[in-house]
This record gives structure tokens, C-alpha cells and sequence, in this order.
């Protein structure tokens, strides 16, 4: 079942973490090799990662619903910072329409955060889009002092 995404890993550690605590560690206990002749992740392609990626959260959400859960806080703020980075990415690769889809779900997710950051107040304010060219401004103008 979700063998249908190029980034099934997303899905299936989702699954196989849900529930369990995690820890951490600096030592490289794990090889994962890409670029390999059945590797099928789409960086790289925008548009198919766009698309990927709804799939994936989406499943990821259904699981969430089978067993009577909801997205919590820090879940929906994790998915509104990656649909906001793809749509940063799309729009700085000026594909206007795969970052537009991007910042809409980055908006929607924003909605179900209830603890604030800077990051989240500002995305509040100004919509996910616009927080995220005011900091790529920000960052641009960093570089050129």
C-alpha cells in the first residue's frame, strides 16, 4: 500500500515510530544509499515531490485518524515547515504554482499549531508565503553586509 510512493520511507517510519519514545545518537549506525538504480525519491523534481509529499502526509494523517487520533501541535507545525520549505524551494526555482499548492498547505497546517514560536507568530501575520520571502530576504540581505 505504500509501496505507491517514491518516499514510502516517510510513511512507514511514521508508522513504525508512532507511539515510542526515540533517541538520539551522533554514532552512524545506518547506510542509506541514493542515487542507486531503484532509488525513487524525486528531490530534485519539484512538481513530482509536491505531489509525493501530499500523498505521503495524507496517509500519514489517515493512520493518525484509524486510530482515533488527530494531527497534534507539533505534528502540524512540522508539516507546515515542510510545505514551507517547498514552496521556498519552488518559488526560488519559479514554479508558481507548485509553490502556491506548497503554501496553501503550509497555511492549513499552520492553523493547527497552538504553542507559538517567533516563526509560527510570524507566519500568523503574514501567511506562511510571505514569513518565508521576508526571511529569504533577510538572509540574502545578511549576505550582501
Amino acid at each position: 500500500m505504500l509501496d505507491c510512493f517514491p518516499s514510502e520511507d516517510t510513511a512507514i517510519c511514521f508508522r513504525i515510530l508512532w507511539g515510542r519514545s526515540v533517541v538520539s545518537t551522533n554514532k552512524a549506525t545506518v547506510l542509506y544509499r541514493t542515487e542507486t538504480v531503484n532509488f525513487r525519491n524525486a528531490f530534485n523534481d519539484l512538481d513530482r515531490w509536491s505531489l509525493d509529499l501530499e500523498g505521503i502526509y495524507s496517509e500519514n494523517v489517515r493512520f493518525l485518524k484509524s486510530l482515533g487520533e488527530e494531527v497534534n501541535s507539533n505534528q502540524a507545525e512540522c508539516l507546515m515547515q515542510a510545505w514551507s520549505q517547498q514552496g521556498e524551494k519552488s518559488s526560488r526555482a519559479e514554479m508558481h504554482e507548485v509553490s502556491t499548492t506548497a503554501c496553501g498547505f503550509a497555511d492549513h497546517w499552520r492553523k493547527g499549531i497552538s504553542h507559538f514560536s517567533l516563526s509560527v507568530i510570524g507566519r500568523h501575520l503574514l501567511g506562511c508565503r510571505n514569513f518565508d520571502r521576508v526571511k529569504f530576504f533577510c538572509g540574502r540581505k545578511k549576505q550582501w553586509a
